[in-house]
């Protein structure tokens, strides 16, 4: 697939089930896309634009989710390291998008869904992913999700610029019940277990 099919992609799996997908350029709202009948054209303008951007401001651009009241069509983790990536790699069912930073282990895997979840039960379901994938549970947080365009840059915070670059991209929606229903939900914070008298004293 090309940067500009594998967009295309994107863009329908966090958008399908309605809302606009919203753009972001260093870390900024600029603009949504995604209205239906305008999906394949809005992801090609937006990678012209997103590499112009990037060659005459240096600027960083990533999606995120439609607004909460949307739900989502969309399970995430991002990894990192070789233990995580071996995980990753013998996961079933595997990611439908697989996002690479340059050179390194560092991926982000997104799984399509063939329905809308609330956002509360996407971040459990996270969680639950991170959890069983050994990798970072706070990146289950749907308002945070920034997702990188492929064929652009990771600049924000970082001394050389990273490429985005596609290790896997199918057309591919599962349930949430096929991606977590059988993975354990992780421990609860200290904090919580202590609340509920589930620590030993």
């Amino acid at each position: 697939m090309s940067n500009a099919e594998v967009l295309q992609l994107i863009v329908f799996t966090l958008g399908w089930a309605g809302g606009r997908v919203p753009v972001y350029v260093d870390g900024e709202l600029a603009t949504t896309i995604g209205h239906t009948g305008e999906l394949v054209n809005d992801a090609d303008s937006l990678l012209r634009r997103a590499v112009r951007w990037d060659f005459e401001r240096n600027a960083e651009v990533a999606l995120g989710l439609p607004p909460a009241r949307e739900g989502t069509t969309v399970l995430w983790a991002w990894v990192a390291g070789k233990d995580q990536l071996r995980r990753a790699r013998r996961f079933s069912p595997l990611p439908s998008i697989a996002l690479r930073v340059g050179g390194s282990s560092r991926r982000l895997l997104l799984w399509g869904l063939n329905e809308r979840v609330d956002r509360h039960l996407a971040e459990h379901s996270n969680r639950k992913l991170a959890y069983a994938l050994h990798a970072r549970q706070k990146d289950a947080d749907g308002d945070a999700l920034r997702v990188p365009l492929p064929g652009t840059f990771l600049r924000i915070g970082r001394k050389k610029p990273a490429p985005i670059l596609v290790t896997r991209a199918i057309f591919s929606c599962v349930s949430r019940e096929r991606v977590v229903g059988r993975l354990k939900d992780p421990p609860a914070p200290f904090m919580q277990r202590l609340r509920e008298g589930r620590v030993s004293r």
